[in-house]
């Protein structure tokens, strides 16, 4: 018989190796836990219960040699459930709504006076059901953690695919041959909310950014004219639809009762704007009637317009000081009918400041910026680029800016579910060199900035959020007229305690 002792030790040994075993770091490079910690960013652990992501941004447009157009408010949620599947990943289902609002009296537009075309457009609402996916266990998630614990999940992708809307048979509302889009999403969460056990907190407050550059929507009626369209959003979590605005919900209960709850199985294939678009000008066609039906609207304008406004307090914070911003991010092609590539990675820091006058902001920047290789993490001192097949010295001096941006192009919005305030301002640029367009340097700049509330009356409030720059190829990349544009996307943090 084992001696008393003996056993009492054993015991121990066993309770020792049990409670290690049990308690796990919590690594968001562990595959499971990196999947759980975005899935209860963007929904919950709990299967098959809802939410809403309510979206709300601004969409512009442009064509090449022009700066950008406000066209107009982009607005609506997606309602979604997930669950676990049997090998470790997530099913989600989803459908999403959202509708067009007017730049001047944020009414929701049926009927759009395009500002390119001067003719009326007919407005289709996004109206995508279903919008199914999967998350498959294994692959990392690219995240990075910065101050004040917080912690940011990139979702980037450079969409290219066969256009629903066949030019030879849709000509007014095709780009041609490809549908081409980039969707950029940054997921911003708390990291240790994300640390805390799963069972007694399977979601996690999320404050989302969105760019998009996409052709011009079908609707448009701008077939191959040549330009884009650039999206820039926040989304965010509720848990039922009480944050979706009256109008909308009104919309919903109307005529739209379907989108008031998730698809409970999953089907294929996803819808588009651009299928549901072609679902009903072929339906409209073998009624014989016109594609575009424009209806008869009773639109009343206010005597005094409804103008942007950003938040006083947001303003307190960025007007007339110097701010240091630390940020790190990426580079990537976008190129009709090719697959995007990586070209870099790039951190640093953005020294400005900025002022407000006659119905402009002013931000004088300094930006000190360095590349690595995507590969190895090394900084670049020159650039072996895949397009070209040339190499290019790389550019380490640190840049001097002037911006001046439209306080129409800025506005804010309190979201109260994530408890802070958001800002979205757009920045573009346009120079021609010589008679043709084919010459031009552009850019279009999305800035996304995050204000916690519970930081707002600190000396220094600590901030964070997105940039993304959409551009013809740097000149020092030397691309000649190469077709295609860059993107570079980071994810900044106010470094309060750094100054440069």
């Amino acid at each position: 018989m084992m001696p008393i002792l003996a056993m009492k030790m054993q015991l121990n040994i066993i309770l020792l190796l049990i409670s290690v075993k049990l308690v796990v770091p919590f690594d968001l490079n562990d595959p499971k836990t990196n999947l759980e910690s975005i899935i209860r960013l963007s929904s919950t652990l709990v299967p098959h219960v809802d939410t809403i992501s309510y979206i709300n941004g601004t969409v512009y447009g442009r064509r090449p040699g022009e700066m950008i157009t406000k066209l107009f408010y982009f607005e609506g949620y997606n309602i979604g459930q997930k669950y676990p599947n049997n090998d470790g990943g997530y099913t989600s289902l989803s459908r999403e709504f959202l509708v067009y609002r007017d730049i001047h009296t944020q009414q929701i537009l049926q009927v759009f006076q395009n500002p390119y075309t001067g003719v009326p457009n007919e407005v289709f609402y996004v109206q995508n059901d279903p919008v199914n996916g999967f998350f498959q266990l294994g692959d990392i998630i690219p995240f990075k953690r910065f101050s004040r614990d917080n912690v940011v999940f990139n979702l980037d992708f450079v969409l290219e695919y066969p256009n629903a809307l066949d030019p030879d048979k849709y000509s007014r509302y095709s780009a041609g041959k490809f549908y081409n889009s980039a969707e950029l999403f940054s997921y911003f969460g708390n990291y240790s909310e994300l640390e805390l056990a799963t069972s007694n907190h399977p979601s996690a407050v999320v404050v989302t950014t969105w760019s998009r550059h996409s052709q011009f929507l079908p609707w448009l009626e701008m077939g191959t004219t040549p330009g884009s369209l650039f999206y820039t959003t926040f989304s965010w979590k509720c848990m039922s639809l009480s944050c979706v605005k009256t109008d909308i919900m009104e919309l919903i209960n109307s005529t739209y009762s379907k989108f008031t709850k998730a698809p409970k199985i999953f089907e294929k294939p996803n819808e588009t704007s651009w299928l549901a678009f072609k679902k009903v000008v072929d339906q409209r066609r073998a009624q014989g009637l016109p594609d575009i039906v424009i209806p008869e609207v009773n639109v009343t304008r206010p005597v005094r317009p409804i103008e942007p406004n950003v938040d006083d307090r947001i303003l307190q914070v960025v007007l007339k000081k110097t701010i240091t911003l630390q940020y790190n991010g990426s580079s990537f092609t976008q190129i009709y009918s090719k697959q995007s590539i990586n070209f870099f990675n790039v951190e640093g820091y953005l020294v400005f400041d900025m002022s407000f006058s006659n119905g402009k902001y002013y931000i004088t920047m300094v930006d000190r910026r360095i590349y690595r290789n995507i590969t190895d993490g090394t900084v670049m001192t020159s650039f072996n680029n895949p397009l070209t097949n040339t190499t290019v010295d790389v550019p380490m001096a640190t840049v001097h800016k002037n911006l001046t941006i439209l306080a129409s192009d800025a506005i804010s919005m309190d979201i109260p579910e994530s408890k802070v305030l958001g800002l979205l301002m757009t920045h573009s640029e346009s120079i021609t060199f010589g008679p043709s367009v084919e010459n031009e340097r552009w850019s279009v700049t999305n800035i996304q900035g995050i204000f916690p509330t519970m930081f707002l009356n600190d000396g220094n409030p600590f901030f964070y959020g997105t940039i993304t720059q959409f551009s013809s190829w740097p000149m020092w990349m030397k691309m000649g007229n190469l077709p295609g544009n860059l993107i570079t996307k980071i994810t900044f943090g106010r470094n309060v305690h750094v100054h440069h």
